[in-house]
C-alpha cells in the first residue's frame, strides 16, 4: 500500500501569504531528510536528546527506519493522497466525494522550488 510516510501539510492560504515561511521550513524539512541520511550518529544523538530517549538500541532503530523510509524529495503520490483519502472517509463519509481527486489536496509548487535549489 502506499502511503505518506513523510508529509507535511498547510492551508493553500497560509502557503499564499506566507511564501518566505514555506520556503524556509521547506529548506529545513528537506535538509533534515538529507542529515538523517547522511549521517546517521548525529541523527540518534538529536534524537535520543529531543525525544528524551535513554535507550541507545531505540534510539539506532528509529533513525534506521525514519532513514529507509523518508525519501530525499518527500513528494507524496496519487495513490498515497487517496489512501489517506479512504481511511479517512471512514470517519467522515462526507469525504468520499474527494475520492479521485488527489490534486485537490497537493501543492507541489513551493517543494519543487526548494528541490531545484539542492
Amino acid at each position: 500500500m502506499v502511503y505518506p510516510s513523510s508529509c507535511v501539510t498547510s492551508s493553500r492560504a497560509f502557503v499564499k501569504a506566507e511564501p518566505k515561511t514555506t520556503h524556509e521550513f521547506l529548506r529545513a524539512y528537506v535538509a533534515g531528510i538529507h542529515l538523517i541520511k547522511k549521517d546517521l550518529r548525529f541523527a540518534e544523538k538529536s534524537f535520543a536528546k529531543w525525544m528524551r530517549e535513554k535507550d541507545a538500541a531505540i534510539t539506532k532503530k528509529t533513525v534506521e527506519s525514519y532513514a529507509r523510509l523518508f525519501k530525499p524529495a518527500p513528494i507524496v503520490p496519487d495513490r498515497g493522497i487517496d489512501n489517506v483519502l479512504q481511511d479517512l472517509v471512514k470517519a467522515r463519509p462526507d469525504f468520499k466525494q474527494y475520492l479521485g481527486w488527489p490534486e485537490l489536496f497537493r501543492e507541489n509548487g513551493p517543494l519543487e522550488k526548494v528541490l531545484k535549489e539542492k
